[in-house]
């Protein structure tokens, strides 16, 4: 066996299992020093050549965070995860209070609607702690597809259901329409007034406080500029979500604070296991192993879009890989890394095999064990520390997510004037129900090959080594499309040999691309799909049909723009699940790659 996992205390209140990056030598990597350590790693030999770095107390050093170049007004925000679990310790009792409001007013459902960024925490939290049986159900909205609004629509008694709108400095065009959506239909349904349906979670002199403020909604809560950030589960974008659940807020507040002890700066440095973290993922990116799989037990497997996000913030050309189907670990090439995250006494047949196959191939893993679901918040915690560090280690600065973000979201128009988007014109080859549209810098390649089959091929042909595939899916999932984009990944990463990434109607890339390195090595594949219910917007001139598919067209075209290569699948007619088969048996080469 190429190692060993071992355990270590971190403090009183909890265990943590050890961190320990194991490679085909069977070296174990142990990253930290007295000094926090930029590693110049050669992961195959084992040797060090590091450049000490200051001494860095992760306790408000702004050299974590701070934006580049520095903005000392921003130093507040972009330390706010630090001190934001201590913090909200003192605002759980309105939070409990809001919960038992909540189960007393007789709500059956609650809705979360915001960005799929601002519902990341909200999503973890709720697929780890599902609400007990006497309170509402929890669902999210971060969709503007029409067909998940109605199904959504059909699926709530209006007059039952609370609704929870999370935003930042400014209202994005697709948040404010699903709000409009939804407050025009409490108004017409509900006897109570409408704003007694809704809590917003916002920032000080928002559009959305005004909105909240003016429709006199249930609760506004204000998020510290200390907390800033759609990832943070520290702020009220995790907690009011957690309040809502019925969880045990203050329980795991205490175990957050708990673990962070670890990281205090007189502790020493090989108990704070996010530091240690961090510096064994720059080294593994240092080393080329820069797709690293993120593998979770089913409890916790949502913690991977989190991680997937805040890795993906660093800027560390990191690409993280959550939800792959495994494939034959042989077949995996020599850029992966894993990291498995799993709960202490439990066995997953699945998961425990991976683990043992991959420790007789010997790729570099990480391997976390947590005591029980309240570790999560010590969990979310751990990473951000590593993704501080990871940073740090690179000589780059973590990217805070800052009210100019959320600017530059709402105020770019991705609707021609009049409501209507204007598409991508032709397709460059179609079959059947299979339309397939490119980007300029693989059109020329795609075209040469002729038919739509051949094109497919071809675009897999401009791989090379160290490639990826990002699938961005706006079609409606359900158990069925989840089925089919994991065969069609599956089939990727078997025959091409390369990782694959997935999310549903991801963020809309608006201001820029993938990181340069990722940009290089990635191929985008774009796949869309007729919409079949039209839901208008109360007070526009477009529906939500029209604001999908303007998304889906400024996140094409900010990639074309920015040089990557990419091609979108357009699945026609009213069966997106042969399409996506067809799809899928297209992948399957004639020829060898």
């Amino acid at each position: 066996m190429p190692g060993r996992i071992t355990a270590y205390q971190a403090g009183q209140a909890f265990t943590v299992l050890g961190v320990l990056v194991m490679d085909k030598n069977a070296i174990p990597f142990r990253p930290i020093s007295p000094h926090l350590l930029a590693p110049d790693e050669d992961i195959s030999t084992g040797r060090r050549a590091a450049k000490s770095l200051p001494p860095v107390s992760w306790v408000g050093d702004p050299r974590l965070t701070e934006p580049d170049p520095p903005r000392p007004e921003s130093l507040e925000s972009s330390l706010g995860w630090l001190s934001a679990p201590a913090l909200m310790m003192a605002q759980v009792p309105q939070l409990e209070e809001l919960g038992a409001e909540i189960l007393s007013a007789n709500f059956r459902d609650v809705v979360m609607l915001g960005s799929a960024e601002a519902c990341l925490a909200a999503t973890v939290l709720a697929s780890t702690f599902p609400p007990a049986a006497a309170w509402p159900k929890f669902r999210v909205l971060s969709s503007t597809m029409p067909e998940r609004i109605r199904a959504l629509e059909r699926n709530l008694d209006i007059k039952r259901t609370l609704f929870l709108v999370a935003g930042q400095s400014r209202l994005t065009v697709e948040t404010a329409a699903q709000l409009e959506f939804f407050l025009d239909r409490v108004r017409a349904r509900a006897a109570t007034p409408a704003g007694m349906s809704f809590v917003a979670i916002a920032n000080a002199g928002s559009p959305l406080e005004e909105i909240a403020r003016r429709e006199r909604f249930r609760r506004v809560f204000i998020n510290s500029v200390t907390a800033r950030g759609f990832c943070s589960p520290f702020s009220y974008f995790g907690l009011v979500p957690a309040a809502l659940l019925g969880m045990d807020m203050g329980a795991l507040l205490e175990r957050t604070i708990a673990s962070m002890h670890e990281g205090a700066a007189d502790a020493p440095l090989d108990r704070n296991s996010g530091m240690r973290l961090g510096a064994a993922l720059a080294a593994l990116k240092r080393a080329g192993r820069d797709k690293i799989h993120l593998v979770m037990a089913p409890q916790i497997g949502e913690l991977g879009l989190w991680l997937s996000r805040l890795i993906a913030n660093t800027g560390a050309g990191i690409v993280p890989v959550v939800d792959e189907p495994p494939i034959a670990i042989e077949r995996y090439g020599e850029d992966r890394a894993f990291v498995f995250i799993r709960y202490k006494d439990s066995t997953y047949v699945a998961l425990d095999q991976m683990i043992e196959a991959n420790r007789q191939r010997a790729h570099p893993a990480i391997e976390i064990t947590l005591a029980d679901k309240l570790d999560l918040g010590a969990e979310f915690l751990r990473w951000e520390v590593a993704a501080a560090t990871l940073a740090l280690a690179l000589g780059l600065k973590t990217r805070v997510e800052t009210d100019q973000d959320d600017a530059r979201l709402a105020n770019v128009p991705i609707l021609d004037p009049g409501g209507c988007d204007r598409g991508l014109g032709e397709p460059l080859a179609a079959e059947g129900e299979l339309s397939l549209f490119s980007g300029g810098r693989v059109r020329k390649a795609l075209e040469d090959a002729g038919s739509l089959a051949a094109m497919m091929l071809s675009f897999f042909d401009l791989s090379r080594p160290g490639a990826y595939l990002a699938i961005s899916a706006f079609v409606a999932p359900s158990p069925a499309v989840d089925r089919e984009i994991a065969a069609l990944r599956r089939t990727v990463a078997e025959r091409r040999g390369i990782a694959t990434v997935c999310s549903y109607e991801p963020t809309i890339v608006r201001d820029g691309s993938p990181a340069a390195d990722q940009a290089e090595r990635g191929l985008f594949l774009q796949i869309t799909q007729d919409h079949r219910d039209m839901v208008s917007i109360p007070g526009r001139d477009y529906d939500f049909a029209a604001l999908n598919s303007a998304g889906q067209r400024a996140e094409f075209e900010a990639l074309d723009k920015s040089g990557c290569r990419v091609m979108r699948i357009h699945l026609g007619g009213d069966d997106p699940i042969g399409a996506l088969t067809k799809l899928r048996k297209l992948l399957v080469p004639t020829r060898d790659h």
